[in-house]
């Protein structure tokens, strides 16, 4: 890839990071300085002023991928944010199947859809593992951190979805045996799956909904429509 292009793509990538991510902790937070570095993001908001600072390793399972630092805090809510921004990060560099123009549109795709329904409390991405294909494996998300990192696809609604080829709708996770709990918000579920060009289901959408029915049928088609995008990058 020409310099000039990779250049164009990291900077665009960093801005939508800044906007979607760190803007909004730094405000909630009311954060002095907060810096992140990874091999792709290179971000500072506020004034270092010298004081002490504290580092939270971004990590996906062993693997180091960087750190976010914030200078000196008390706060245990703030730390918690903090360490989910880090974990959050950690999930959006891991692997390199996925390109920075990807994360880009998919991170744009889904600010603009939590925007529009305040009660979508997680959308993110799932993908089949390159090396352990019988897994998914989470990647560019937001919402809180998901204890379910890893999911085999003999296991949930991601699982059945993928397995199945088709979107699945849950109007009250709750009815669903299958359902793998993750928050105490999600009230329905909608999984789209994500075909690559042999017409393999590899990657999926997966949306958590604070609201019961939280999926009608128009949401559902624009969300297939939205995976059909998607297949590009995959």
């Amino acid at each position: 890839m020409r310099q000039e292009v990779r250049s164009s793509l990291n900077e665009n990538f960093n801005s939508i990071v800044k906007r979607v991510y760190l803007d909004p902790l730094f405000i909630s937070q009311s954060l002095s300085f907060v810096k992140v570095e990874t091999k792709n993001i290179r971000l500072e908001c506020g004034d270092f002023s010298g004081a002490s600072t504290q580092r939270f390793p971004i990590q996906f399972e062993s693997q180091n991928l960087g750190f976010v630092e914030a200078l000196d805090f008390e706060s245990k809510t703030t730390k918690k944010a903090l360490q989910n921004l880090s974990q959050t990060l950690g999930a959006l560099e891991n692997g390199e199947e996925l390109g920075l123009s990807a994360k880009s549109k998919i991170l744009t795709s889904f600010e603009a859809w939590v925007k529009e329904r305040p009660d979508f409390n997680w959308i993110g991405i799932y993908r089949r593992d390159p090396i352990k294909p019988q897994e998914l494996i989470v990647s560019a998300f937001i919402g809180e951190p998901t204890p379910h990192i890893r999911i085999p696809l003999d296991r949930g609604i991601c699982g059945a979805a993928i397995y199945e080829g088709r979107s699945l709708n849950i109007p009250n996770v709750k009815s669903d045996a299958r359902y793998l709990s993750c928050s105490l918000k999600t009230k329905s579920e909608l999984v789209v799956p994500i075909f690559n060009q042999l017409n393999e289901a590899v990657a999926e959408i997966d949306i958590d909904c604070a609201s019961a029915n939280g999926f009608d049928a128009l949401t559902q088609q624009e969300f297939e429509s939205l995976a059909k995008e998607f297949s590009v990058f995959f």
